[in-house]
């Protein structure tokens, strides 16, 4: 200890006097700011704060802030889709894609001159026009109609027992919801030998999709044909190709683990089946095969994948079975040229497709 103080001493008087000076200084306030730290807590404590003003400031915020964001109530009421504003379009009840298509339509050019052109809207399928229907009001040239706007929801018309799909009258197709279009195809389907024997077969008519099918549902009972009891068609079901997994496709006559493996792929790669005969197009698929499950599976198309082809670039489109080099870039080119396709008529006037060809890519693509 004494040899520390030594140099300490030694070493400290080495400095110049205001050396000596400085330091002394600085080490006496480092200390007093040590002290400082330690007793002013101490003797002077902060008093708490009251938020309870902000807070319920804050609180009557959030009342206000939710009262001007409530969600109106979306109705039913007759309008005109040529001449409906943007405003009261908003407040029809119609999923927003639809509505936001309508106005596209209408920016571009189109109108609507009967009520069934509505149906050209992208995204409009047969359940959402059947429930807009009768709401659809489109004055016609030197006539005058009256109907008064309604603004009040309409209470639907439910109705009562079941149907046989298969000894249905057209009248009463009607009174399940069916549009004269379904009712239509479904009768011509019979008239050609068709029957039903799952109510899911009813997705193979022509107009007929899956929204719309899941409201008749509940209402169709076939009358069941006694068969054999070593009638293997009783233990098969009818199944969806473009939902079907490979359990449910091996479970199918003919089909094994190999051919369940490449229907699929084959199916992703088209975006889906359109048409049952496109099984026919799978990689060495047996037309004996085909013949053994026709009867039991159906297409929805519904659940088909479209190629936006004014978004879609090269490497995208050519990955289509249909799609050619030639055809792909004939697209691109003309995309480019002339800018983005306004309709599928200006797919099918390029030089590079034919009717056939066309016709099978056609339900792949779309303008939107």
């Amino acid at each position: 200890m004494i040899e520390f103080w030594r140099k300490f001493h030694r070493h400290f008087f080495s400095y110049s006097r205001s050396d000596r000076n400085a330091i002394i200084i600085l080490s006496a306030s480092i200390v007093l700011v040590i002290i400082l730290t330690g007793i002013l807590p101490l003797l002077f404590k902060p008093e708490p704060r009251d938020f309870s003003e902000i807070k319920a400031l804050f609180e009557e915020w959030e009342k206000e802030q939710k009262a001007n964001n409530k969600v109106p109530k979306l109705v039913m009421f007759d309008f005109n889709p040529n001449t409906i504003g943007e405003n009261q379009l908003d407040s029809l009840d119609l999923p927003s894609f639809v509505k936001r298509n309508i106005l596209s339509y209408r920016d571009a050019g189109g109108s609507f001159k009967e009520s069934e052109d509505v149906r050209r809207i992208y995204g409009m399928n047969d359940s959402i026009f059947l429930a807009i229907k009768e709401y659809i009001i489109i004055p016609v040239a030197g006539k005058t109609k009256t109907k008064s706007v309604v603004t009040t929801e309409k209470e639907p018309v439910v109705p009562t027992g079941t149907f046989d799909p298969n000894k249905v009258s057209n009248e009463i197709l009607i009174e399940f919801g069916f549009s004269d279009y379904q009712a239509s195809n479904l009768l011509a389907y019979r008239e050609s030998g068709g029957t039903f024997t799952v109510p899911e077969e009813l997705l193979k008519i022509y107009g007929i999709d899956s929204g719309f099918f899941q409201t008749i549902r509940a209402f169709i009972e076939i009358e069941q044909i006694d068969e054999p009891a070593d009638s293997k068609i009783s233990s098969i079901e009818r199944i969806e190709l473009n939902s079907a997994d490979s359990v449910q496709l091996i479970a199918l006559p003919g089909i094994g683990s190999v051919y369940a493996a490449r229907i699929i792929k084959y199916r992703d790669l088209l975006g889906g089946f359109y048409s049952v005969d496109q099984l026919l197009e799978v990689y060495n698929f047996p037309s004996e095969t085909f013949e053994q499950v026709s009867e039991y599976v159906f297409a929805d198309t519904v659940k088909l994948k479209k190629l936006r082809v004014n978004f879609m670039d090269y490497s995208d489109l050519i990955r289509h079975p249909y799609l050619k080099k030639e055809q792909v870039n004939a697209i691109l080119d003309t995309r480019n040229k002339n800018g983005a396709f306004k309709n599928l008529k200006n797919i099918d006037e390029l030089e590079v497709f034919d009717p056939e060809t066309f016709s099978r890519i056609r339900p792949y693509i779309t303008c939107r």
